[in-house]
């Protein structure tokens, strides 16, 4: 046999090795990420499942599937008023922080999620005093649900306050309308954007 024909020979059972090789880390690597993949798909139904049992046990209105909770603004407020009614409304604002603390019981979704409360109103009144009565109901209830958390997780859920006036119309209305289901308080609990705000504010 010659030089050249057994180069040849010993060429291709390398190759062989290499492409093995290869073909095993990319086995690895497959494993890897659907394991993490698995693992995320999991957490993310985990936390559907959960939101599903607090809004059960508060009994209110889920419009989406985006981690959404409305409640009706006569439940918690008189009206024109920023300050929750003492008794069955305090009640019900409390049970609310009570589920939430629940949601929020791992330092997982501390890190991970915030949570926006949003004021809402009808058409009566000027939109000066909408956009300023919708904001003050959303600190409100804030400031009542921050009170009535477990001590575990107080001070550990950020929550970001918004007031919409009559801008975000559930029931298209015109000026001066009284329409209950305008006036509303969300709650939408909200991946963090950390990097971003902080990108956001070098600039």
């Amino acid at each position: 046999m010659n030089k050249g024909h057994k180069d040849e020979l010993n060429y291709w059972p390398s190759f062989a090795d290499i492409f093995a090789s290869l073909f095993f880390i990319f086995l690895i690597l497959f494993s890897v990420y659907y394991t993490s993949m698995r693992k995320i798909a999991d957490a993310a139904q985990e936390d559907i499942d959960d939101l599903k049992t607090m809004m059960k046990a508060l009994d209110i209105e889920k419009l989406d599937d985006d981690g959404k909770l409305v409640i009706p603004g006569d439940l918690l407020f008189d009206s024109g008023k920023s300050h929750i009614r003492v008794g069955r409304a305090e009640d019900f604002a409390t049970k609310v922080a009570v589920q939430l603390s629940k949601y929020f019981k791992t330092m997982e979704r501390q890190k991970k999620y915030t949570i926006i409360v949003e004021g809402h109103t009808d058409t009566v009144d000027s939109e000066e005093y909408n956009n300023n009565l919708s904001l003050n109901r959303a600190l409100s209830l804030i400031s009542h649900i921050e009170q009535h958390l477990d001590p575990a997780v107080q001070g550990k859920i950020e929550f970001i306050p918004a007031g919409y006036g009559e801008t975000m119309l559930l029931i298209p209305t015109a000026d001066n309308k009284n329409e209950q289901r305008n006036r509303r308080v969300v709650i939408r609990i909200m991946p963090k954007f950390n990097m971003t705000i902080e990108s956001m504010t070098r600039e």
